[in-house]
């Protein structure tokens, strides 16, 4: 696999695909949309994409069921399904996470996607290329998903790196990729 993109539901709909390009679709239950015009719209160019994979899971730290009946929280059902989604995206080119907005619940999904491959280069490259707060309660399912953790020594430069990335610190975030061996300038993708 070559990148993850994320994407903002917007984006991810009027999306024309490479080849070899996969889709994984984040979308919000009913509760949480209500009366809202907002929809879960299908893509212009959906039968051009090599794999599509479609999850309802809302963007939410902690079960608001009383107050939106119906909402979904991320579970065990979603993880199992996302595990099958990444198995099948192994071999394509490219993958693009999308939800509503493109920060929260797709940055934690491709987060979790470049875990699964064990690429710290796919990893690097969404926080070079993305604008993203990736949900918490999402990504504390790695060990439950069997997701490995990357190397001991390793992980406090990436809890680094996800700090610097949520507190914009692009510049800080750009050195401490470096020490990780990654070139960040190879990571760059060209905005389409």
């Amino acid at each position: 696999m070559k990148r993850i993109r994320i994407f903002s539901h917007d984006q991810a709909v009027s999306h024309k695909p490479s080849p070899g390009t996969g889709i994984i679709r984040l979308f919000d239950s009913e509760a949480l949309l209500g009366e809202s015009d907002v929809r879960n719209e299908p893509l212009l160019y959906g039968d051009e994409f090599a794999k599509e994979f479609t999850l309802t899971v809302d963007d939410i730290q902690r079960s608001v069921e009383d107050e939106y009946p119906g909402s979904v929280l991320f579970s065990m059902t979603e993880a199992s399904y996302l595990l099958h989604a990444f198995e099948e995206c192994k071999g394509l080119d490219q993958v693009i996470v999308h939800c509503r907005a493109g920060v929260s619940r797709s940055a934690a999904v491709a987060i979790l996607l470049a875990r699964y491959l064990k690429r710290l280069d796919l990893e690097c490259g969404l926080y070079v290329n993305h604008d993203i707060y990736p949900n918490a309660h999402i990504l504390s399912f790695q060990e439950k998903m069997g997701i490995s953790p990357w190397e001991p020594e390793l992980q406090p430069m990436i809890n680094r790196l996800m700090k610097q990335m949520i507190e914009s610190d692009h510049e800080s975030m750009l050195v401490t990729i470096e020490k990780l061996g990654i070139d960040w300038r190879e990571l760059i993708t060209i905005k389409e």
